[in-house]
């Protein structure tokens, strides 16, 4: 499996979230995707609010990354 530069930014937020290989996400069932796309949407909205509200946790580098992810999931719907 090759990977571009955004997959492989996603790719690793999806290893530190859920601890999956290429060949898990390649073998996952449509509700396993979906599942995972509902917890990244909690993350994401969190993260959101962080930015939203000016704290200072706020990580933009980590919103890019859950993002991203976000929509490498649902491109494999």
């Amino acid at each position: 499996m090759i990977f571009n530069i955004h997959e492989r930014s996603s790719f690793f937020m999806l290893k530190l979230l859920f601890d999956i290989s290429p060949k898990q996400l390649d073998t996952a069932l449509p509700h396993q995707i979906r599942d995972w796309i509902k917890t990244i949407e909690i993350k994401l909205n969190l993260e959101r609010n962080r930015g939203l509200s000016r704290h200072y946790r706020y990580d933009l580098n980590k919103h890019l990354a859950l993002a991203s992810a976000k929509h490498l999931l649902r491109a494999k719907l």
